[in-house]
């Protein structure tokens, strides 16, 4: 059996690189504390919520934002 896992470090990382933080995403962009929530512990989300974080972001390419990991158990 496979599941897969999503790492959004690369996503965390670039937040904190440029200076903002989970509350300023929640109050500035509208973003809910119950998606960055599930982002830390690595659930899924909307390919739409993706593309406006990605927008908010500047980020072009996905791998820059998620790492998706097949883990066999």
């Amino acid at each position: 059996m496979t599941i897969i896992v999503f790492d959004y470090s690369p996503f965390f990382r670039l937040m904190k690189r440029k200076g903002i933080s989970q509350s300023q995403l929640i109050s500035r962009f509208n973003i809910s504390p119950a998606l960055l929530s599930r982002m830390a512990r690595g659930r899924n989300m909307t390919l739409a919520t993706m593309s406006y974080l990605m927008k908010i972001f500047n980020i072009t390419d996905v791998r820059d934002f998620v790492v998706i990991r097949n883990i066999r158990i």
